[in-house]
């Protein structure tokens, strides 16, 4: 929105502002400015709405009209509004609307580091490489030819993020907040540790054959996605742990920005684990790529909404009840047959009942 300011007022502001210019050798200091931009009849005001101060200043300076400093103040208000983006904005405007309940100050604490790297990431779009059109394809592949012959590192200059915390705590709404308010057109993806770690073991099957697999993969991955967002990151099968150490250094190598949510701190990752002193330096690596938060929230969120109350179903006194409730998701006018489900990798499950 922008208000106008008539003609009249124009030269009364423009007087205001030299003479105020004469008279105080501070009124432009760096974080004191007010912009004036006059096109023919019209005149914004922008204040600087991080000084208050400038403003209480300006109303009272004389030659400066009622009408200007109303304008003025409409700026200031609104302004900020306009230009503020990110995760901690779409918290607290779903919290006006409702959509969640009143800020969880554990919550709002970890909100804070992903609007700082949030703004990070805004600022260092190019850098990061993470705009997907930004770049030609012709430019791409020369980069990954000379990578092949003359391999380097390319490390982000922005650290991601490991949050940590117990069940229910709200870590996945927080991710998708953040997710959700970048661009579309950048190279970012959203996964399930597990689905992720599925993946790689797919990719290392196809690319068997070659020297380091390893490699391959995570220059597939930072092809697809420089920013990596990794929800519930645990630990539990020996094959993970063993080739995590590597994978990930090929990825911060290619330039990947990391952000995972877990219930364990990075040092209790695959604690108890069979041959964890090789596991020990994905750790260290971790820690150092990473802003590691923990979210100390005692509430469980899953616990106070309708979706997960309900019942566990044990014992064969209760599978007319299970199948009572299994036909109403699928609905009364389909029926349930037997069926083997494909799995992954090729491997399949027999189920009593599919639909």
């Amino acid at each position: 929105m922008r208000p106008i300011v008539r003609s009249s007022s124009l030269s009364r502001i423009r007087w205001a502002l030299r003479n105020q210019e004469r008279n105080s050798s501070t009124f432009y200091s760096k974080s004191s400015k007010l912009l004036i931009g006059v096109n023919q009849n019209q005149a914004l005001v922008n204040t600087n709405t991080r000084n208050p101060a400038l403003y209480s200043r300006l109303s009272f300076l004389r030659g400066l009209s009622a009408e200007a400093v109303e304008a003025a103040d409409a700026v200031r208000l609104t302004v900020s509004d306009v230009n503020r983006t990110g995760p901690l904005v779409e918290y607290e405007r779903r919290i006006s609307d409702g959509e969640l309940m009143t800020g969880d100050i554990c919550q709002l604490s970890a909100l804070r580091e992903l609007q700082r790297l949030h703004d990070e990431l805004m600022e260092s779009v190019d850098t990061c490489r993470l705009d997907r059109y930004n770049t030609s394809d012709k430019s791409s592949r020369s980069r990954w030819f000379w990578s092949r012959l003359m391999p380097q590192s390319s490390y982000s200059p922005v650290k991601g993020l490991y949050l940590y915390g117990g069940v229910g705590t709200g870590k996945t709404m927080l991710m998708d907040l953040f997710f959700d308010q970048l661009p579309c057109s950048w190279k970012k993806q959203r996964i399930h540790f597990h689905d992720f770690m599925l993946t790689v073991h797919s990719r290392l099957q196809k690319h068997k054959g070659l020297s380091d697999p390893l490699e391959v993969v995570a220059q597939e991955i930072a092809h697809d996605a420089i920013l990596l967002c990794l929800d519930e990151f645990m630990v539990t099968d020996v094959a993970d742990a063993l080739i995590l150490n590597r994978l990930f250094g090929h990825l911060f190598s290619n330039g990947i920005i990391l952000v995972a949510t877990s219930n364990r701190n990075p040092d209790k990752l695959y604690e108890g684990g069979l041959q964890r002193d090789l596991f020990l330096p994905f750790i260290a690596s971790l820690k150092e790529r990473n802003m590691v938060h923990e979210i100390g929230s005692s509430v469980d969120y899953r616990k106070l909404t309708s979706a997960e109350q309900g019942f566990y179903f044990i014992g064969k006194d209760l599978s007319t009840l299970l199948k009572q409730k299994f036909q109403q998701l699928i609905g009364d006018n389909v029926v349930a047959r037997t069926q083997v489900v494909e799995v992954v990798m090729g491997r399949t499950l027999q189920t009593n009942a599919a639909s």
